[in-house]
């Protein structure tokens, strides 16, 4: 069912290692899922955003606890779980500063990946 939104996911991980907002494992990235009670698809803890697979990603419910995933959970688990109680419109997050003016077109792209 989530399966296009895993592979959203990744292919956004991949674009922001290629532009270098990649910080080994730190980085973490994030998408809700449309299933109207707050669980999300995360990057999980242990390995960097350009080792990320469809498998590896992993289930958060809207608390932070990790319903699935065999990786475990990221540390800054809670900065997304926030995130979407606070802002129910938010579908992703990413790591990666706001797009401005000032940022070079490929930053802007990673930026665009995760808008909405």
């Amino acid at each position: 069912m989530d399966m296009g939104l895993r592979e959203r996911l990744v292919e956004a991980g991949r674009v922001l290692a290629h532009e270098g907002q990649s910080d080994y494992i730190a980085g973490h990235v994030s998408a809700r899922l449309p299933d109207g009670v707050g669980s999300f698809l995360m990057k999980p803890g242990g390995i960097g955003l350009e080792e990320m697979s469809v498998t590896e990603i992993i289930t958060v419910a809207a608390d932070g606890e990790k319903k699935n995933g065999s990786f475990p959970r990221h540390n800054e688990v809670f900065i997304h779980s926030e995130l979407y109680r606070a802002r129910p419109g938010c579908a992703r997050r990413r790591t990666v500063e706001p797009t401005t003016p000032e940022r070079p077109p490929s930053e802007q792209l990673c930026c665009r990946v995760f808008a909405g």
